[in-house]
């Protein structure tokens, strides 16, 4: 994954790789795209791997980064992920999204997206 690690050709194998004969990743019961407060349910079906969502948010003219879920437990496998969206649509929704409350409809008919962040510190240090 040296060459070109962004390419989905490089890591669309990896989410259902084998391990052991175990299928490492489980998504049975999730919506795609998994809302930011399934997070959890998707840490619970798969123990061996943690997550920690952050969020860009925007603050005057300038966006910054936030988190939305940080993993109660680091496990073997842990991964960081940014939730991305339109850039026009960057609006104060943290507590919207990342709260936990029944209504499952505060992001809206806002798009968003999840990226891999490989590596946190270069990003936050901007």
């Amino acid at each position: 994954m040296a060459n070109h690690p962004h390419r989905v050709i490089k890591y669309v194998g990896k989410v259902n790789e084998l391990y052991d004969g175990v299928n490492v990743v489980n998504f049975d019961g999730l919506d795609f795209p998994v809302h930011p407060r399934q997070i959890h349910k998707f840490e619970k079906m798969n123990a061996n791997i943690s997550v920690n969502v952050y969020m860009l948010e925007r603050v005057g003219k300038e966006l910054r980064v936030e988190p939305c879920h940080l993993t109660k437990e680091k496990q073997e496998h842990h991964i960081n992920l940014l939730l991305i969206q339109p850039e026009d649509t960057y609006i104060d929704i943290k507590e919207e999204v990342c709260e936990d409350t029944d209504d499952d409809d505060h992001l809206g008919p806002i798009p968003y997206h999840y990226v891999w962040i490989k590596n946190l510190s270069r990003l936050l240090s901007n």
